[in-house]
């Protein structure tokens, strides 16, 4: 056989010579071009057959050649095995050259020819052994097996091969069937031999791994498998035999070797190498997730993984997170993602120890994504990246996709607090985002996008985005940022497009920090996001975003400097913005071009040619707006760090040392051209265009003073100033108390006030003078702006006095160390002031009767002398209040009294002339003129207001400005007539009444007072916040006289206390605002929001507080607190010693009389104080100091207990901060006794609800909390005038009070608390139907509620208000089941059974460990039907349209929640408790007749207000019907429900006149189609009974009596409908 093959081999060869020959003819004998043109067709082909001959002869002569030569070569050999002729036969030349073997076939027919040749075998199959056995020998060396494994090259005879290379010879053995299995063991064992040998062992140039991917690649992708379970088992043998180098190939091999059937084996395999081998977690993860392999071991790798996944390296995270979430259940995604989000820790690690640099590869390259990580050293922050790419690739997949987000946005929800939330959470919302960030994403992207944007403006409104959170991340995922960057700039433009404060915080920290953290390229994208919401958005987002800016240019000028070009477009919003922006644009503006020595000489031009313009304009604003920015630029010119040489060029200014007050200081100490010279030639240059504006220069004074404060200014500036300044102020206002004082008009004047008296030469004020000058001059030449009346070039204006006084001081406190006493006889001098205010009293007649004798003109200046004595006497008490010597402090708290008494005077006097316009006291910006001739007259009780049309200067005709200052913008022109005219009659009985009634002399007195100066609280200058320091003095009642404050000694009386705890309780309100009380039946309320630093809205009141950080202020007053609590304990003590005496009357005369009245207020604003101090909602803003600074505070009030606290709970030291606010809560509940004023009332009651939510609304400060309320409740409360108290503004007191009550008796409690007190659902039952029944002793307007005897029927509403509310609560929240507690013994078992079996059957079984069951349910359901029918029995007898309003709008929502929630358990219950079922309905039945009649009743009446909820009233009422029918046709009692007849009534249970018209068709048509027709014909069909009611006159008809069995007739929306009616009981 052999000899045949060869010598045909040879026969063959010479017919190749022979053509081959002939080839060469051809080829020596070309064809010219013109010939070849004059070729046949036939010819052509010939041609083209002898090229393919010759072509043919050429590749067979080559094999012929190649074959003798190794016949040559092997002559003296051994001779070929039978493997050798079998494959040479087949087509495969073999030699033993380093060349790749030969294949002159295409593969596909070796493999038929090789199985063919084998099979025809006579000894077949066993040839198959003799063929393997010749294998092994031919590839016994690495050198054969290489070649063996290497891909073939195609013969060039061949031309039906698929490619000129094929696969290799192991291969293409693989592929025959009877070989497969013999030579995948072979090769899997050549494998281990080289997995398991020495690289020197081995030979050529592949290590072991090189080998072992050589072998397997040879076994990938086979197009079958003939032993698939055997060669499963020899690659786990392999992979459990080979070292940990391969196995990594072995592992990424195996999807693609192993069919189907084995992959759970395989799997199985892989897991348990995974707990052996941790570094192959990520191949191994890899190749299961292509595996098909069961759910079960699925779920089991998932859970393995995230029980590992808090310790894994961080370059495993990326294929754990990538497997995890695309391998787990879609049932599983939120219990996936919620603990995934638990364990995966981002930080940032010190590197690991050194690692396999070839799995780092592979898994950086099989893990790389569009956003890009190259190369094998990849870092931690890449890493990162890829994790959040795996993340976000599996958002993006479908259904999965949207599961996961989901998934990822409920885990994040729940979440409740600060602390637990981290950088991935941050990192999570980034990614959620980053799906909707694009111009081509599709609506379900967009979708997402909507709900993270939801979630995330719900956490920072919540406080649990924290600003630490956000800087936290951002310094530790900067690279990670960087990459996200676009969707970084997405959330801060979200953000700051809100109108919330807190949303517009958060989202400029995302932009500020962007620009400190992130990459040098990014900055300037990210400073012009802000600079566009600057110039683009609201004026609160300005606000914030330019805060922003001051800070980024103050602590980060490195960064923001090169790029302050970007800035200038600012300069063109500038007249658009308020003064507050200009101000802080400016500071950044100005800090940038003049605070260093760098070129930017283009930013301070045009800074220069801004403040010209400006101070050139003649709009007032304008002006003011160029003041602020001078005063920005003097402040950085002149600072000590500046090293700017700018001068200020342009004309030669005029001397304006006249104009401004004749200063006797020179300027030789400042050097021309410096610093100093440059800022006095800004000031000169706004003096000498605005020294015409005596409020213009007033703001330049005032503004100077806030900047003298805090900047570092020059001291040869400052020096310059202050002698300026001094020399002004001295000529202008002070003189000797020997000078001959004269005033224009006829008021006779005297010194007043002087506590310097001893003095050889005193000095006064020479106040009235200069004031009568200023009256003259206002009925001369002027102009008006603003609602402002303004001298024209007038020296040394009045308006400048104080203003003066501030810059003086603060300059020479600066100058001299904080000691001011070069200045101090500025606080002993006296006043020049009318002498009838040194008569007040004296002569019998008070100073309010003799004022109103006067004329009009004597009436302006006494007035204005007291207003500007008034802001003298404060700004001298803001200087000296620091001052350590004794005697000035005394004179400080005279100055005080001094304060107080002529305010008191002043609210006497103003309403006698109600055209009156105040000097204005802050120039920042206009002041509006308030009326006070309707705050001064008294409305007495039982009379009614005549309703007149809004006057300009009415608080309802101007929108209220912060803290009650609301006042109105009048003309002076209008005001000076009409307003003279006084009823005497009137004034003369109110005098009698007074006499008549002891009670209302001083309180009405004090209430009147208070209303006055409230109103002219703009008008007042401001104490600064260090004054209060004066609440440490001692307190001192003494006893009441009515001679003047000024013979008292100095103390801090009831008067002054009252005083400075006014104006205390407005700054804090104003700089510690906190966050609403949202009641909830969980027990908890708002929460601290960590953005609560930015206070309110900034107004001229509180100028100069607003330049003091909220964390400085609430620093200040928790070291006030003691103090606080001290005077709480004394003004306690008086109403206790007070109310003791007349044996416990609350109203006893003396209560009205001497300083109760005042003492009353101080209560109340002693409790308000601290209430804000303790509820401020910045203490998480300031992380852990702002928490130790609130546990100071509740340690101030939790410790005032002292031998009270209990024993077990240690030093208050070692109290935590829940313990304190319980010691805290009882502390306050001691009070309740001696409150005697309603408003003090209610600021208790807040105060100890905020304390009982700081000790975690534990069940002991809830009982406290409901003992203060109902104590408040059942009192009958007396006003300051001695009338009840009533209106509007006790309805809301008394409201106060009773949601506090209901979230006390209410609010979620612990399963041993349900246990004694029961469930809250219970607990609201209880007082609602205690309410109902004494509902009907409210007859009259004088009648009071049983229950709650402060309630009038007046007032009632309040109470059905907070119940209605606080039922739909409680039923939304469906507190059920109880939180979990642990196992009782003992003692606390046989209590807790005696507990229960006082209670009923649904608390029992509430407070066990079972869960709830349809039983226990469906009583939960019954009590909430019992107190919706007890409503509704209230709002029969007060049906007042308030009432009737409330039962309207909770009515569709509790019902609405009985549809969704309630009617499922009636579902359930049906079948075994149908008596009960039935009873819940009929009862439900009876409260929506009422509810259908009350409908058709406000739609009689054509109340607008009611009827826009009868639609959707009447379409929940039809769900029920309906509803109910679908729960009987379920249970198989279809017959029990039937339809009756019924007919509208009103409220009153009058039959409404029916107005049937005759319609045709279409008409009827139309109106069957429109909706408020069938909302109007509304049917209440329930299941029904024996008998329907005979009458039918207990329901409102509806649509669906048209498909009912009765008779058809054409009726109007009014006629008799069909109804259905509950039947007695259902068998």
């Amino acid at each position: 056989m052999y000899k045949r093959k060869f010598s045909g081999i040879r026969h063959r060869n010479t017919q190749s010579t022979s053509l081959s020959s002939n080839a060469n003819v051809v080829k020596q004998s070309p064809v010219k071009k013109g010939a070849e043109r004059e070729i046949t067709t036939s010819a052509k082909e010939n041609v083209h057959l002898v090229k393919e001959s010759i072509s043919n002869v050429e590749e067979d002569s080559l094999e012929t050649r190649l074959l003798s030569q190794k016949k040559t070569k092997n002559k003296h050999q051994k001779p070929k095995t039978y493997f050798e002729e079998i494959i040479g036969k087949c087509g495969l030349l073999l030699h033993e050259s380093d060349d790749t073997y030969v294949l002159g076939k295409d593969q596909a027919m070796f493999v038929k020819d090789l199985e063919l040749e084998l099979k025809k075998n006579m000894s077949y199959p066993s040839n198959i052994d003799e063929f393997f056995i010749g294998f092994e020998k031919y590839v016994s060396n690495s050198n054969d097996l290489k070649k063996a494994l290497n891909q073939t090259k195609t013969s060039e005879s061949c031309h039906t091969a698929r490619s000129m290379q094929q696969d290799s010879l192991v291969r293409l053995l693989l592929l025959t069937p009877n070989l497969q299995a013999r030579v995948a063991k072979f090769i899997i064992e050549k494998a281990a031999e080289y997995a398991l040998s020495a690289v020197d062992d081995m030979g050529g140039d592949l290590d072991e791994a090189g080998w072992v991917r050589l072998i397997l690649t040879q076994l990938r992708l086979l197009d079958f498998v003939v032993e698939g379970e055997t060669l499963a088992s020899q690659l786990i043998e392999l992979l459990q035999a080979a070292p940990q180098s391969v196995q990594q190939e072995v592992i990424f091999f195996m999807p693609h070797i192993v069919s189907d059937d084995q992959h759970q084996d395989v799997a199985e395999s892989l897991s348990k190498l995974l707990h052996e081998h941790l570094s192959l977690t990520p191949a191994i993860l890899e190749v299961l997730s292509q595996l098909n392999i069961g759910s079960i071991l699925r779920a089991k790798v998932c859970e393995e993984m995230l029980d590992v996944l808090r310790k894994a390296p961080v370059e495993f995270l990326p294929s754990i997170v990538a497997f995890v979430l695309s391998e787990s259940e879609l049932a599983d995604l939120e219990l996936v993602t919620a603990r995934l989000r638990t364990v995966l820790d981002l930080t940032p690690m010190p590197p690991p120890p050194s690692r396999s640099v070839a799995l780092s590869q592979k898994f950086s390259q099989s893990a790389s994504t569009s956003k890009g990580v190259s190369g094998a050293k990849s870092t931690q922050s890449s890493y990162v990246i890829l994790t959040l790419e795996a993340i976000g690739t599996r958002l993006k997949v479908g259904q999965r996709g949207q599961r996961l987000v989901d998934a990822w946005v409920t885990a994040l929800d729940a979440v409740d607090s600060a602390n637990a939330h981290k950088t991935l959470d941050l990192l999570i919302i980034i990614v959620l985002l980053d799906l909707g960030n694009g111009a081509h994403d599709r609506p379900k992207d967009k979708a997402r996008h909507r709900k993270t944007e939801t979630l995330l403006k719900a956490k920072v409104r919540k406080g649990l985005f924290t600003e630490e959170l956000l800087e936290k991340t951002f310094m530790s995922q900067s690279a990670v940022l960087r990459e996200y960057f676009r969707t970084v700039t997405l959330i801060s433009s979200i953000l700051l497009s809100s109108r919330e404060t807190a949303l517009l915080l958060f989202g400029a920290a995302w932009l500020r920090l962007s620009i400190i953290h992130l990459a040098e390229h990014l900055r300037p994208t990210a400073l012009g996001e802000l600079i566009m919401h600057t110039a683009i958005g609201r004026p609160d987002t300005a606000n914030v975003v330019l805060k922003t800016l001051h800070s980024l240019a103050h602590e980060h000028y490195e960064k923001i400097a090169p790029h302050s070009i970007l800035l200038l477009g600012l300069l063109d919003k500038v007249e658009d913005m308020d003064i507050e922006q200009v101000r802080d644009l400016m500071d950044v503006l100005c800090f940038l071009a003049f605070s260093k020595d760098d070129h930017r000489s283009g930013l301070r031009t045009d800074i220069t040619i801004l403040i010209r313009k400006h101070l050139s304009s003649t709009n007032i604003q304008l002006k003011r707006k160029g003041v602020i920015t001078s005063i920005m630029a003097v402040k950085h010119m002149a600072s000590v760090e500046s090293e700017c040489d700018m001068v200020v060029r342009g004309p030669s200014l005029p001397n304006t040392r006249a104009s401004s007050g004749g200063s006797q200081a020179s300027e030789e100490s400042l050097v021309p051209g410096s610093k100093a010279a440059n800022a006095v030639m800004f000031l000169e240059l706004v003096l000498s265009t605005c020294g015409c504006y005596a409020e213009i220069i007033g703001l330049l004074y005032d503004q100077l003073s806030c900047m003298s404060m805090d900047a570092d200014l020059d001291e040869k500036f400052m020096e310059w100033i202050t002698k300026t300044m001094t020399y002004d102020f001295q000529d202008s206002f002070i003189d000797e108390t020997s000078s001959n004082f004269e005033s224009s008009v006829d008021l006779p004047l005297s010194v007043q006030f002087a506590l310097d008296e001893d003095l050889v030469n005193p000095i006064a004020l020479k106040l009235t003078p200069l004031v009568s000058q200023r009256e003259e001059r206002l009925g001369g030449p002027r102009i008006s702006f603003g609602g402002r009346i303004v001298d024209e070039k007038v020296e040394r204006p009045l308006e400048v006095m104080n203003p003066l006084l501030r810059l003086m001081r603060i300059l020479r406190f600066r100058l001299e160390d904080g000691d001011l006493s070069s200045i101090d006889a500025l606080l002993g001098c006296g006043v020049v002031l009318p002498k009838m205010l040194e008569q007040n009293g004296s002569d019998g007649v008070p100073v309010h009767e003799e004022f109103a004798a006067i004329g009009c003109m004597e009436q302006r200046t006494f007035l204005s002398s007291i207003i500007f004595a008034i802001n003298w006497f404060i700004e001298l008490v803001n200087a000296f209040t620091f001052q350590k010597d004794v005697l000035l402090k005394k004179k400080v708290m005279k100055r005080v009294m001094n304060i107080v008494e002529l305010r008191g005077i002043l609210s006497e006097c103003l309403p006698q002339i109600p055209g009156y316009i105040p000097p204005a006291s802050q120039y920042l910006c206009p002041t509006p003129v308030p009326s006070f001739a309707s705050a001064g007259k008294d409305v007495k009780k039982g009379q009614k207001r005549k309703r007149k049309r809004a006057n300009p200067g009415s608080k309802k005709s101007k929108k209220a400005l912060p803290n009650s200052l609301a006042v109105g913008t009048q003309d002076p022109d209008d005001n000076e007539s009409g307003g003279e005219e006084r009823d005497e009659d009137a004034a003369g009985k109110d005098e009698e009444d007074l006499d008549e009634n002891p009670k209302e002399g001083i309180g009405s007195k004090v209430h009147k007072s208070e209303q006055i100066l409230s109103l002219m609280a703009p008008f007042f200058r401001e104490l600064d916040v260090e004054v209060f320091i004066l609440l440490r003095e001692e307190f001192v009642i003494g006893q009441y006289t009515a001679e003047s404050t000024r013979r008292r000694p100095s103390e801090l009386g009831p008067p002054e206390l009252k005083y400075l705890l006014e104006e205390y309780t407005l700054k804090l309100e104003h700089k510690l605002p906190s966050n609403p009380l949202i009641m909830s039946s969980k027990g908890n309320a708002g929460r601290m929001s960590p953005f609560g630093l930015l206070s309110g809205k900034k107004t001229s009141v509180f100028l100069n507080l607003d330049l003091h950080e909220s964390k400085d202020i609430a620093l200040s007053a928790v070291s006030l607190l003691p103090s606080i609590c001290e005077k709480l304990e004394r003004v306690s003590e008086y109403f206790q010693d007070a109310i003791d005496g007349c044996d416990g009357i609350l109203d006893n005369p003396q209560m009205f009389l001497g300083h109760s009245p005042i003492l009353a207020r101080c209560f109340h604003l002693l409790f308000k104080d601290i209430e804000i101090i303790l509820s401020w909602n910045g203490y998480a803003a300031m992380g852990s100091s702002g928490m130790r600074l609130l546990k100071d505070a509740l340690s101030v009030t939790g410790g005032r207990l002292g031998a009270v606290r209990r024993p077990t709970q240690g030093t208050q030291s070692s109290m935590t901060a829940v313990q304190l606010a319980e010691e805290s809560c009882s502390y306050f509940a001691r009070f309740a006794d001696w409150v005697v004023r309603l408003p003090a009332a209610v600021a208790l009651v807040t105060l100890i609800h905020r304390a009982t939510l700081l000790a975690e609304s534990r069940l002991t400060q809830r009982e406290e909390l409901v003992k203060v309320c109902r104590t408040f409740l059942s009192r009958e409360w007396i006003g300051i005038d001695g009338h009840p108290e009533t209106g509007a503004g006790a309805a809301e007191h008394l409201g106060t009070i009773m949601t506090s009550f209901l979230w006390a008796s209410c609010s979620e409690k612990k399963r041993d608390e349900w246990e004694s007190t029961g469930s809250p659902l219970e607990s609201l039952h209880r007082i609602i139907d205690e309410v109902a029944l004494s509902a009907a002793d409210l007859k009259s307007n004088a009648d009071r509620l049983s229950a709650f005897p402060a309630i009038t029927k007046t007032s009632f509403h309040v109470v059905f208000n907070a119940l209605a509310t606080w039922l739909e609560l409680v039923v939304k929240e469906e507190n059920i089941e109880p939180p979990a507690r642990p196992t009782q013994t003992g003692n606390s078992q046989v209590r807790s059974t005696q507990m229960r079996a006082t209670q009923s059957k649904f608390s029992q079984a509430v407070a066990s460990q079972q869960a709830p069951t349809a039983n226990i349910k469906l009583e939960w359901w019954e009590i909430v039907i019992k107190c919706i029918h007890s409503l509704v029995k209230i709002s029969k007898i007060h049906d007042s349209r308030k009432n009737l309003s409330v039962l309207l709008k909770k009515s569709y929502s509790l019902v609405n929640l009985f549809l969704s929630n309630g009617m499922p358990v009636l579902d359930k219950a049906f079948s075994s408790h149908p008596q009960k079922v039935s009873s819940v309905l009929r009862e439900l039945q009876t409260s929506t007749r009422y509810i259908q009649h009350l409908c058709c009743d406000c739609k009689v009446k054509k109340d607008v207000g009611l009827t826009a909820h009868v639609p959707v009233m009447k379409r929940v009422l039809d769900r029920l019907v309906f509803r109910v029918k679908e729960m009987l046709l379920k249970n198989n009692c279809a017959i029990a429900f039937w339809v009756g007849n019924l007919k509208n009534k009103n409220l009153r249970g009058e039959e409404i006149i029916s107005q049937a018209v005759t319609r045709s068709p279409s008409l009827r048509e139309n109106e069957e189609s429109d909706v408020d027709n069938d909302m109007d014909a509304d049917a209440d069909e329930d299941v029904g009974g024996d008998e329907p009611l005979s009458d039918g006159s207990d329901q409102v008809a509806g649509p669906s009596s048209r498909k009912s069995k009765s008779k058809k007739k054409v009726v109007s929306d009014d006629d008799d409908e069909e109804d259905s009616d509950l039947p007695s009981d259902i068998d």
